[in-house]
């Protein structure tokens, strides 16, 4: 994980929060660093389609509109740190919360916004957990399991002993590492089949060949494996975000998670049962 990427931003409270470290002065150092040469070190993460000219203020005002578009701009400046004394007196004493941050973070992330002035529930991250419920379903001790994959996540995501503290077991930011390792093995088959990120693919079976002890050819299919049953939770995770909202004469949101959670579950039973008799037909007709 590259030390640039978990720099401290300190801000200033309330709506007005700029920020003493700037996206601009963080993003700086690498468009230098590409200017003279060194772009090949972002090579297995480029985006070929983005205009020749971007930048930070590109992003900033990319993100300020994507956000203005979907949620009420009192939310969306506590994404982007601009001022809004202009707009209400209020946003001086208003403190950035996870809360009211969690509308812009949705929209950036993809997720439909929520129901226009409410906050809504956050998006449910990778779950690294469920990594190791799939080893252990395929007869894998829990604790090796476990450890292996987190050695792997290591590996891969470069949490080395130089790295900053917080990325390290324990840490604040660990968490984050374990998440972000879920989720590049979720995504591996999808990025696998598009042609997208080979070096960094190489990298993961190489981190995963160290780790369980197997053969390149046998990490690639674990990889593809584990990782659909990664987006399965995934999926069912983030069901509040993806399914109906609820208004207030309805079912709450938490009865209405659980409903999409057991439609989800049904459908995977249905799903199985039709692969099963397809089978069997298949079978017969041979015979």
């Amino acid at each position: 994980m590259p030390r640039w990427s978990i720099g401290r931003r300190r801000t200033r409270t309330g709506c007005r929060g700029s920020s003493t470290t700037s996206l601009g002065r963080r993003w700086g150092p690498t468009r230098r660093t590409c200017a003279r040469g060194g772009a090949a070190a972002f090579a297995d993460v480029v985006v070929a389609d983005l205009p020749a000219d971007v930048s930070a203020a590109s992003f900033r005002v990319g993100v300020a509109n994507t956000l203005a578009a979907r949620i009420p701009v009192d939310f969306a400046v506590h994404t982007t740190g601009h001022e809004c004394r202009g707009i209400s007196a209020s946003c001086e004493d208003l403190e950035p919360t996870v809360p009211l941050v969690i509308p812009g973070a949705r929209v950036l992330a993809g997720w439909p916004a929520p129901p226009w002035g409410q906050l809504g529930m956050a998006p449910r991250p990778a779950s690294f957990e469920a990594l190791v419920e799939h080893l252990v379903a395929e007869g894998a001790d829990e604790v090796d399991a476990t450890t292996k994959l987190r050695r792997a996540a290591k590996a891969l995501l470069r949490v080395e002993s130089a790295s900053p503290p917080e990325i390290h077991e324990g840490g604040e930011l660990w968490p984050l590492v374990l998440a972000s390792f879920a989720s590049a093995v979720m995504w591996y088959e999808t990025r696998d089949r598009a042609g997208q990120m080979s070096g960094f693919h190489t990298r993961m079976r190489r981190a995963w060949v160290d780790s369980f002890g197997v053969l390149p050819g046998v990490a690639h299919q674990t990889l593809i494996c584990v990782g659909e049953a990664a987006h399965k939770k995934f999926v069912k995770d983030n069901l509040h975000l993806t399914g109906r909202w609820v208004g207030d004469d309805e079912p709450s949101p938490a009865v209405h998670s659980e409903v999409a959670a057991l439609r989800f579950e049904l459908a995977e039973m249905v799903d199985s049962t039709t692969a099963s008799s397809s089978s069997t037909t298949t079978t017969t007709a041979s015979s």
